[in-house]
């Protein structure tokens, strides 16, 4: 099987646990979706190298996404409720209006969540690159041939001066 079938079977296999899909639904559900029939093992076997693949996947997010995705929610928030207010001005219906600023507040509710859990967000990274560290540390002791670069967060977080 060519490696392109194989990741797009295992995107299929990641899309039926999420689905919670019982073993021979999620084999309807393959060939349904990419026209590939494979066999009760072959789809176990992926299950399983999903699963033993979590500790590499959750290092990877670790790694590289979580502190991005807080940012760029703020920045989604952000421009949405830069939006909200041009529909807000370029309508003279009261209703609309009305409905706009609902959704501006919600919309400024759930940036103040994203600002509120910045410390929190922040202490985590520090806590992470020293695990991140201990394990690049204990993987170089361990392979010392083969060394594997620390990677830093793409991200540095603004410094607080909010006040």
């Amino acid at each position: 099987m060519s490696t392109k079938n194989k990741q797009k079977i295992l995107d299929v296999v990641v899309e039926c646990n999420i689905l919670r899909l019982k073993p021979h639904e999620a084999l309807e559900f393959i060939q349904k979706e990419i026209g590939i029939k494979i066999s009760d093992r072959t789809y176990r076997r992926y299950k399983n190298e999903i699963v033993k693949g979590i500790d590499d996947r959750l290092e990877y997010l670790a790694r590289t996404e979580i502190i991005s995705e807080h940012i760029q929610a703020i920045d989604m928030y952000k421009k949405i409720e830069r939006e909200l207010w041009k529909n807000y001005y370029a309508t003279d219906s009261i209703p609309t209006k009305k409905s706009i600023l609902n959704s501006i507040g919600e919309t400024h509710y759930k940036t103040g969540l994203y600002y509120n859990h910045v410390n929190i967000i922040e202490g985590f990274k520090r806590s992470l690159d020293i695990q991140l560290q201990k394990l690049d540390n204990k993987r170089n002791s361990t392979m010392p041939d083969m060394p594997i670069p620390i990677q830093k967060w793409p991200i540095e977080l603004p410094q607080k001066n909010w006040g």
